[in-house]
C-alpha cells in the first residue's frame, strides 16, 4: 500500500467520479497540483540536505499564489493563498499612479511598519500609505491558510520558509513572512546547483533574480 498514483483529470465530474471510485477502495485522494510539483522538484534537487526537514515552500504568483509543505521529502499539503503581486498594482491604480510598464517593480516594498514590528529597521517606503492596508489583507489570508494548514501539516519553530516566482520583487518580503509566522524565510533558488557553461555566462551575471 506504500504506491503513489496520480491521476489528472479535466472536468469537475470526472474528478467526483473518480474521487468516488477511490474513497470506495478506502484509499486516501489528494489534490495534485502541477506548481506545487514544479516548485517542489526545483526545491528537491537544489535543496538535498534540506529534504528531510519540515520546510514550507510558498510561491508567489501574479494573482494567487501557492503554499506546499513538504517534509521526509514528499509534498504533504498544498493550499492556495489568495495574495498576488496584482494586488499591489490594483491599489497603485485605485489611487490613480497609473505604471506604464506594470513589471517595472523596483518601488515596491513591504510597508515599514511590518518591518518594524520584526525589530528591523528599514526607510519609508514610496507608496507604504497605499499599500498598507494590501499587507494588511496578506496578512489575514496567510494566518487564515496556516491555521488550516496545521491541521494536516503539523509544524515548529525549527520549520524553513522558502519563497519563489515574484516573491523577490518585493522588497523585505522575507522579513514580512518571518515577523507573521516566527520562522525563517529564504528565497528559493531554482539554479542553485545548476552546471554553468563558462563560455555562456556566469551565475552572477544574470539580468533577473533566479526565484
Amino acid at each position: 500500500f506504500e504506491n503513489k498514483y496520480n491521476v489528472g483529470v479535466a472536468k469537475k465530474s470526472y474528478l467526483e467520479n473518480i474521487n468516488g471510485y477511490f474513497k470506495n477502495l478506502e484509499w486516501e485522494i489528494r489534490r495534485w497540483n502541477p506548481i506545487a510539483q514544479s516548485i517542489f522538484n526545483v526545491f528537491y534537487w537544489n535543496y538535498p540536505e534540506y529534504i528531510k526537514k519540515s520546510v514550507l515552500l510558498i510561491n508567489i504568483g501574479e494573482k494567487n499564489s501557492t503554499i506546499i509543505g513538504v517534509q521526509n521529502g514528499a509534498i504533504q499539503a498544498v493550499e492556495e493563498l489568495r495574495i498576488g503581486i496584482q494586488g499591489i498594482n490594483d491599489a497603485l491604480i485605485d489611487q490613480g499612479i497609473s505604471k506604464k510598464e506594470w513589471n517595472n517593480r523596483i518601488e515596491y516594498q513591504v510597508p515599514r511598519s511590518f518591518i518594524l514590528a520584526t525589530g528591523k529597521k528599514v526607510d519609508q517606503g514610496q507608496y507604504d500609505s497605499i499599500l498598507t492596508p494590501v499587507f494588511e489583507g496578506w496578512q489575514q489570508d496567510i494566518n487564515r491558510v496556516i491555521n488550516g494548514l496545521r491541521k494536516v501539516f503539523p509544524f515548529n519553530n525549527e520549520t524553513l520558509i522558502f519563497l519563489g516566482g515574484s516573491a523577490c520583487e518585493i522588497l523585505y518580503l522575507d522579513n514580512f513572512f518571518e515577523g507573521i509566522l516566527n520562522l525563517k524565510s529564504n528565497y528559493l533558488n531554482p539554479i542553485r546547483n545548476l552546471a554553468f557553461s563558462p563560455n555562456y555566462i556566469e551565475r552572477n551575471q544574470l539580468p533577473f533574480h533566479p526565484t
